[in-house]
């Protein structure tokens, strides 16, 4: 961040495991401003929010960190949950708005994922892992880099999501040459996921969700 700069938000869009502490940087440089702006030189930054790509954290501990130390410096969170504005997205909760899809009550709802989910940079070079599929870098595998678009549109729509629960598997586990220590070595990552939740009570919509699996 350069210093006596005026921005209205920063992007983080690094690998997840290196997000709590780019956030963290953001806010040493600009705490002083943010947190008292009476006593901030003319050389403090003032940052308005922050940006941060999906997943934020690597566990719920690192993303709850985030969103509490931005607080008390007086900086926005944004988690990047851009399917909220695609079109399609804004098409179908106007609709259900409207209610004129699905009737008069949401009884259940299902989503299968299957694939890459085009997720970009997936091509093994020179034997390495790409960063998505390293659990120390993102935290899990595809299902945990695009699958959460999945639940954030789901709670979007119909939500809020109750009682989520949910069963994490790697069904298939990679292989390598090298020896388990070595950097090289395929890191664990899920390959299947099922959840189940409950949607609690709607109050933007004219159709009843509440209850629905």
């Amino acid at each position: 961040v350069q210093e006596g700069s005026m921005l209205d938000a920063v992007y983080v869009a690094s690998p997840p495991g290196a997000h709590l502490e780019n956030v963290r940087q953001i806010i040493k440089a600009t705490i002083n401003n943010n947190n008292d702006t009476t006593t901030a030189g003319e050389g403090a930054t003032k940052i308005r929010a922050v940006y941060v790509e999906k997943p934020c954290g690597r566990s719920a501990w690192e993303t709850r960190a985030m969103v509490h130390e931005l607080h008390n410096a007086n900086i926005e969170f944004y988690p990047a949950y851009v399917s909220r504005a695609h079109e399609r997205t804004g098409v179908l909760r106007k609709l259900l708005s409207e209610d004129k899809v699905c009737g008069e009550t949401v009884t259940s709802i299902k989503y299968k994922q299957r694939g890459s989910s085009f997720a970009r940079g997936l091509d093994v070079d020179n034997g390495s892992i790409p960063w998505r599929l390293d659990a120390k870098e993102s935290g899990g595998g595809l299902i945990m880099d695009m699958g959460c678009h999945v639940l954030d549109r789901l709670d979007y729509l119909f939500g809020p999501l109750e009682n989520v629960k949910s069963t994490v598997l790697c069904k298939g586990r990679g292989s390598s040459s090298a020896s388990s220590s070595s950097s090289s070595s395929y890191p664990l990552v899920e390959d299947y996921v099922a959840m189940s939740a409950t949607v609690g009570e709607c109050n933007w919509s004219a159709i009843d969700s509440a209850g629905a699996t």
